[in-house]
């Protein structure tokens, strides 16, 4: 199973889907609610996670046609239901956007910032700039180019983890704060979640769709292992000093030069993101929601610029209500669909896992209360 070449995509898909910005705001969430608040998190929300993408996994299996999330949910649960998921997809995708542009610009300032000076907000502006351009422009990256991308993003956090064992101490890692148990939890939803990733794998898988169920299960464990390490390895480093973006805090530590180097590529990863989540945006609004092409690149662009000069939210804000918003309410959507599914899927599956409906009835009730927290409480 190991030595199928497809196998090993599919899995470097959903590893590669679930490494994102997310993973930058770990750091500060583990120290400020500590480390077993966090680890806590981490082994819950992992196990959760698994079982999500491989309930989604047997739809898809269940399946003839392809599809994404809304057309499973047109197919399943009907039109209604379609448009909520259309809704959800467009507001997670402006949500990401928004947070690419400032995990982008903060990149580019740490860059550039030592060397010409500049405001944040500057260098934020300039990355909008640049590839809001290529965005409108509907220029695609070529595949190979974006998992290079992907790949180096993946080699940055482990050289962190790596180079940052000697410098790490227990001392720096907060124990426990009662006071900020909620913080990690759309955190660390969001950075677990890949989902999006798993039509893709099962394409990658055409002939050997029966291995699914192990790809997923290798894809989310190992994202799950790398996040937890870059989490507590820079926590670990940087303690009290520890950034929402993780890499500013660093300098102290690694010297300005490291967290320079790091930042330019970790510039070009997020940059990618940028710019497959905003072509992804601007297709959805084309083809589904039948905006003029010009129009949807332009609101694609536009509108992630005016909510950062609205100050609508802090990095590691908006990330926590992307989790407990959109990744909530679009697990809820899959447990739905995969209920329905069991009953009135078109073909015979390559798996099949059995879901208590008690433990059906925790996850929704798990996602509802996050959601409604994050909205009466959060906003």
């Amino acid at each position: 199973m190991i030595r199928s070449k497809s196998f090993l995509v599919a899995v470097a898909t959903l590893f590669g889907t679930t490494i994102g910005a997310g993973i930058f705001a770990l750091p500060y969430v583990i120290t400020k609610a500590g480390w077993i608040i966090g680890l806590l998190y981490f082994t819950v929300f992992g196990f959760i996670i698994t079982v999500l993408q491989l309930m989604y996994g047997e739809v898809i299996l269940r399946t003839k046609e392809n599809h994404r999330l809304p057309g499973y949910t047109k197919k399943y649960l009907g039109p209604v239901w379609e448009k909520i998921v259309l809704m959800v997809e467009i507001l997670g995708s402006y949500g990401g956007l928004l947070v690419y542009l400032i995990l982008g610009g903060n990149f580019l300032f740490l860059v550039l910032g030592p060397l010409i000076g500049g405001s944040f907000g500057l260098y934020v502006f300039l990355f909008w700039i640049v590839f809001s351009l290529w965005v409108i422009r509907g220029l695609k990256l070529v595949a190979n180019i974006e998992l290079a991308l992907d790949g180096l993003l993946i080699l940055i956090l482990l050289g962190i983890v790596i180079f940052g064992l000697p410098k790490f101490s227990l001392d720096n890692l907060n124990a426990l704060s009662l006071r900020e148990f909620l913080l990690p939890y759309g955190v660390i939803l969001f950075a677990l979640s890949g989902a999006i990733a798993i039509p893709e794998m099962k394409d990658e898988l055409a002939h050997k769709k029966q291995l699914l169920k192990h790809a997923i299960i290798l894809g989310t464990v190992l994202a799950m292992i790398i996040s937890l390490a870059f989490g507590l390895a820079v926590a670990g480093v940087s303690g009290s000093e520890t950034t929402p973006d993780a890499l500013s805090g660093l300098r102290n530590f690694f010297g300005a030069g490291f967290v320079q180097w790091v930042a330019l590529f970790g510039l070009l990863a997020i940059a990618t993101s940028f710019l497959v989540a905003g072509v992804y945006l601007k297709d959805l609004l084309h083809f589904d929601l039948n905006f003029d092409k010009k129009l949807a690149g332009l609101l694609v662009v536009i509108v992630p610029m005016i909510a950062f000069g609205l100050n609508i939210g802090s990095f590691v804000g908006i990330i926590g209500f992307l989790g407990a918003v959109t990744v909530a309410l679009s697990s809820i959507i899959i447990i739905f669909i995969f209920k329905t599914a069991k009953n009135k899927g078109d073909r015979e599956p390559e798996y099949s896992i059995r879901v208590p409906m008690p433990f059906i009835i925790f996850l929704t009730t798990l996602f509802l209360l996050g959601f409604l927290n994050q909205i009466f409480f959060n906003l």
